[in-house]
C-alpha cells in the first residue's frame, strides 16, 4: 500500500526536507511546497491526508493560507501548524481558523513527527 501523502507547506527548504525525511519509513510520505501558492495548488491536486503548515511564509501570510485551505474542496483536510511563533494569540487564531494541532517547531523532534500526525488524524476521525 502506498504511503498517505502529507503536504508540507514550509518556505525553509532544509526544514521541509527534515520533516519529509522524518516521515520516511512511516505510513506517510511528505510532499513539499515552498510557497503558499504552491501549497494551495498542491492541496487541491493531491488531496493529502493532512497538511503541515508553517505560518511564516514570505509570499503569503500563513493564517491566510489556513483560511484558504478551510474553504471549498480542501476544507476537510486536517491542518497541523508547525511554527516558530510561540505566542498564545497565534495558537488561538490558528485553532479558531481550523487547525487541529499547533506545535512550536523547537518542541518537536523529527522522530516524533509521524506519531504526532497519526494522533492528530485519530483526533479528527473520532
Amino acid at each position: 500500500m502506498d504511503p498517505a501523502k502529507v503536504l508540507i507547506i514550509e518556505d525553509n527548504e532544509v526544514m521541509a526536507r527534515l520533516w519529509q525525511m522524518a516521515m520516511a519509513g512511516s505510513e506517510f510520505e511528505g510532499v513539499i511546497a515552498l510557497t503558499g501558492k504552491d501549497g494551495l495548488d498542491k492541496a487541491k491536486s493531491l488531496k493529502p491526508v493532512a497538511v503541515l503548515l508553517d505560518l511564516m511564509i514570505p509570499d503569503m501570510d500563513g493564517f491566510q493560507i489556513l483560511r484558504e485551505l478551510k474553504k471549498g474542496e480542501t476544507s476537510s483536510i486536517p491542518i497541523i501548524v508547525l511554527s516558530q511563533l510561540t505566542g498564545h494569540e497565534d495558537f488561538l487564531e490558528a485553532k479558531t481558523l481550523g487547525a487541529v494541532e499547533y506545535f512550536v517547531k523547537s518542541s518537536i523532534q523529527p522522530d516524533q513527527l509521524a506519531a504526532k500526525i497519526r494522533a492528530a488524524l485519530t483526533k479528527v476521525n473520532r
